[in-house]
């Protein structure tokens, strides 16, 4: 294999090493916001009752994003992590083997 195709492998995985990271960053980020935001609220004290719809649909907000965090984002990282390392192993190999 030549050595063009080898360079092109490993680029290929580790910019689907770099995605899977955003992947799996994002709802963390995204969580960690909604966090900041219901505490904010718990620390007001006396809420109007817009406030008070607010922090209920953050809670739900934030259960709907825990529940995709573990279901979709965390299993769609580690799958992209783990075909970005078998196609960067796979192109160190294939160069020290040919």
């Amino acid at each position: 294999m030549s050595n063009q195709k080898i360079k092109r492998f490993i680029a290929v995985g580790i910019v689907l090493f770099i995605i899977a990271f955003i992947v799996w960053l994002y709802p963390a980020i995204t969580i960690a916001s909604i966090n900041g935001k219901l505490e904010m609220l718990k620390l007001k004290g006396n809420l109007t009752d817009a406030e008070k719809q607010l922090q209920t649909n953050l809670q739900y907000k934030l259960a709907w994003w825990e529940m995709m965090q573990a279901t979709l984002f965390h299993p769609l990282a580690m799958t992209l992590i783990i075909i970005a390392v078998a196609i960067i192993v796979y192109g160190i190999i294939t160069k020290y083997l040919a």
